[in-house]
């Protein structure tokens, strides 16, 4: 046996010895570094981040908003993924929890809130209501899906009035943007 070989039986050994916390928490300290290397490079563009739905997994949001698409296989191609991956980080994603840190540069603005601010007014009067939350804009986002190495990510998210769906490669100890898979305005 080579080294080769052995070095991919002992990583594949260790990964099947993991517990759902251990992977847990691997999969929330990236997500939150992915997430904090997007909010550097956008600082200026929001003053308030709105905490994602856990109530459903990554794939379920995006195939909510575009239900035409077939995200599933999208993301099986860019992040070269088997279907059981996916589905385990598909799972992983539901369990995401925003890092309370960023409470020192944004206003977090909980499901909860936004859900009642969006039942009490109407129309424009909304985009008003929010903007006075939130004078900077907004940024909204899916919890992301990784690849198995952690190295590289699609995260879904958005900088009112538009986002993107978009490929990360993590290098040189951060997050860098590879490509936007999908983009939308408005």
């Amino acid at each position: 046996m080579n080294l080769k070989n052995s070095i991919l039986i002992a990583l594949f050994t260790t990964l099947l010895s993991c517990t759902k916390e251990d992977k847990l928490t691997v999969y929330q300290e990236k997500s939150n570094e992915l997430i904090n290397q997007i909010l550097v490079n956008n600082e200026s563009e929001c003053s308030c981040i709105i905490e994602p739905d856990t109530n459903e997994s990554t794939i379920q949001t995006l195939s909510t908003d575009n239900p035409k698409r077939n995200y599933k296989k999208i993301i099986l191609n860019e992040l070269n993924i088997n279907d059981t991956f996916l589905k385990n980080s598909n799972e992983l994603s539901k369990f995401y929890t925003l890092d309370e840190s960023l409470n020192k540069n944004y206003k977090i603005l909980k499901k909860e809130e936004l859900f009642s601010l969006l039942k009490k007014y109407k129309g424009f009067d909304k985009l008003d209501e929010l903007t006075k939350i939130c004078p900077k804009g907004w940024f909204s986002f899916s919890p992301p899906i990784f690849n198995e190495t952690f190295d590289k990510a699609i995260i879904s998210y958005s900088f009112y009035p538009g986002g993107s769906m978009d490929l990360y490669e993590f290098k040189n100890g951060k997050w860098e943007f590879v490509k936007i898979i999908e983009g939308w305005i408005g």
